[in-house]
């Protein structure tokens, strides 16, 4: 009598072996699967957030004190949170004027609300005096949202307050 196994039994363990395999394909697969989908919709949601998110900056004029003020509509259909906006004197919004980073001073809005479509932010104070701007050249605002939107407008005083 031989000793091994028999090809009965050598037939079931390769069966077994085969379906374990392909079982431990199936749910590394289906699982990558899940991982894309749920990144691709997070990226899609992101993109389509950029294309429906439109600020406009509706005035730039001469504060009391003399220092810059700017104002914001939102007239996209994009909602930013609150917090983004303005937060314990601080905001993520970014504003440029000539392409030089200028800090935010204050700002008349509420803080934790959100700004909405149609709303608008006026009294964006920047520390700079608005007199930087009132040489006869034309300045470009340009303002960064946060989610990345860019917005700017061509600024001449022409010895007026505002422009």
């Amino acid at each position: 009598m031989r000793k091994g196994i028999t090809p009965i039994l050598s037939v079931v363990l390769l069966l077994m072996m085969t379906v374990a395999a392909f079982g431990l394909a199936y749910f590394w697969l289906s699982e990558t699967q899940k991982d894309l989908q749920s990144d691709v919709k997070a990226n899609i949601k992101e993109s389509l957030g950029k294309t429906q998110a439109s600020v406009a900056i509706i005035s730039v004029y001469e504060s009391s004190d003399n220092k810059i003020n700017i104002s914001l509509m939102n007239n996209g259909k994009v909602s930013y949170d609150g917090t983004d906006i303005w937060n314990s004197g601080s905001s993520k919004i970014a504003i440029f004027i000539d392409g030089v980073p200028k800090k935010i001073s204050d700002m008349d809005y509420t803080t934790g609300s959100d700004f909405a479509p149609n709303d608008v932010i006026t009294g964006i104070k920047i520390d700079e005096l608005f007199n930087t701007l009132d040489d006869g050249n034309t300045h470009e605002i340009k303002v960064l949202m946060p989610g990345g939107f860019v917005t700017s407008k061509g600024c001449k005083t022409n010895g007026l307050n505002h422009c």
